[in-house]
């Protein structure tokens, strides 16, 4: 085994998750070269695979975890961010002649929609991993594109270098800062951003969820110092699902019945445990059966589901509250609407303010909580798209749009100092060109001509690659 520093040059925009790993690339490389030899078939469960092949794996393995960072910048990376826009158009003429009947395209699961995702321009991006060089260099030849949208040409990978490294980086960075989720039951490490995340890939799916140390936010190597931080704090729980968690925590909500009609093709069940496709959890109490014959008809949200045929009475009953869950913070004995005319606060302006100095103070909050915000009109399913907040140095929040975002309460803190130093200091600079927040269908704002220059583009480029969209995003809501 070696310590590796892996370094991928690209020839196109890139749109990433920030906690891409390089084992999670790696083990689907493996998988496919396995495939195509026929050695293996269909879905490969990680966890089975490792121990069945404990003694001769490609990566070291280590306290339940595979050896793999999630990426990086190097700090003089030049960096641009480029909204783009991608339309789901749904191909009526085709479905009509397979089922013999016209869709509704305007809700439900044939809905057309118009998306976009927050794309990267950098020249190149780079991984930790220690295991066999020989082997992860031969794989990497198969790596031809990274990250989301590769059939629109996104993510080409223009070359991918190995070397080898002193130190091994693949786990830690330094005593502080992990490099990738660790799970909390078998590792010691010395920071408070702990959140509800999975330790093997793959990652997006919603089994095996626990309590792990999370990776800074940053786009670049910096040194994680929430351990020394009194406000923060974390607890180290089994998984609760948020959904299970807004019931638990708010009787006063009227019961509901369930969706669609229990018969034939759909069973009420409450015996054994099941996985929830929607929130994870083992339950006993839902519905059994295909999905579509007992979700409502305008329901859109099925790229979050998993794949299976059981929802949990929490997620269908969290469903239900479209009216009363968005725009929350959820406590153990409490809830506090933070926008919309559930709020108590009438005015505008004070409503504004309020939102200010919550957002600015979320190391205040006490574990654990949930917060759920609607990022749209109509993105009303927001608490089964999220997590519980286990610490209030890493908190995730929900859109209803998208998946949750971890905000790195840390980096939130002196983000929100450096604004007020950037905008002090350089006039022509807006918060617009530093958040980038406004409707990503929209046009990035560009810097005037007289600010176009090497001084103020560095301002704005290391001002990105310390503070990710996560917290650009919440930066938006505090007034500055």
């Amino acid at each position: 085994m070696r310590n590796l520093k892996i370094t991928v040059e690209l020839d196109s925009s890139v749109i990433l998750n920030r906690y891409l790993t390089i084992d999670n690339i790696l083990l689907f490389l493996h998988f496919n070269k396995l495939k195509k030899e026929g050695k293996i078939h269909g879905f490969i469960d990680t966890e089975k695979f490792i121990q069945k092949n404990k003694n001769n794996l490609f990566l070291d393995y280590k306290n339940g975890v595979l050896s793999g960072s999630i990426w990086y910048l190097e700090k003089n990376t030049p960096i641009w961010i480029e909204n783009h826009i991608f339309t789901k158009k749904v191909p009526v003429k085709e479905i009509k002649k397979a089922i013999g009947k016209i869709v509704d395209t305007s809700r439900g699961e044939f809905k057309s929609f118009i998306f976009g995702f927050e794309a990267l321009r950098i020249p190149s991006l780079y991984f930790y991993v220690r295991g066999d060089k020989k082997y992860i260099e031969e794989l990497l030849k198969d790596l031809k594109f990274i990250g989301k949208k590769s059939a629109a040409g996104f993510g080409q990978v223009k070359k991918v270098i190995v070397e080898e490294i002193e130190a091994d980086k693949s786990f830690m960075l330094d005593e502080f800062t992990p490099a990738k989720p660790l799970p909390v039951n078998n590792w010691k490490v010395k920071t408070k951003k702990v959140a509800f995340y999975r330790t093997l890939p793959p990652y997006y799916i919603k089994k095996d969820i626990e309590a792990c140390y999370m990776p800074t936010r940053a786009l670049i190597e910096i040194q994680d110092r929430s351990y020394f931080d009194k406000n923060f704090e974390y607890l180290s729980i089994p998984y609760i699902s948020a959904t299970k968690f807004a019931i638990k925590h708010q009787n006063k909500f009227p019961e509901y019945p369930l969706f669609g009609k229990v018969g034939k093709k759909v069973k009420y069940i409450n015996d054994k445990e099941h996985r929830c496709i929607v929130c994870g959890s083992m339950e006993k109490e839902g519905l059994l059966g295909n999905p579509k014959h007992f979700l409502p008809p305008t329901f859109n949200d099925y790229a979050f589901l998993d794949e299976g045929n059981f929802i949990c009475v929490n997620c269908l009953w969290t469903m239900k509250q479209i009216k009363n869950l968005p725009n929350t913070l959820i406590t153990e004995n409490n809830i506090v609407y933070l926008q919309g005319s559930n709020m108590k606060i009438k005015s505008p302006v004070k409503q504004k303010e309020f939102r200010s100095e919550f957002f600015t103070n979320l190391d205040k909050l006490k574990p654990p909580f949930l917060i759920s915000l609607k990022s749209t009109q109509n993105a009303q399913h927001t608490v089964f798209k999220n997590k519980v907040a286990i610490s209030n140095a890493m908190v995730p929040i929900s859109y209803g749009t998208e998946e949750e975002h971890l905000i790195d309460v840390e980096l939130l803190k002196n983000a929100i100092e450096e604004t007020k130093e950037i905008l002090e200091k350089y006039p022509c600079i807006k918060k617009v060109h530093l958040y980038n927040t406004n409707e990503i269908t929209q046009s990035f704002f560009k810097l005037s001509k007289k600010c176009m220059d090497n001084e103020h583009i560095k301002v704005v480029q290391d001002f990105w690659k310390k503070y990710d969209r996560s917290i650009r995003k919440v930066l938006n809501r505090i007034i500055i």
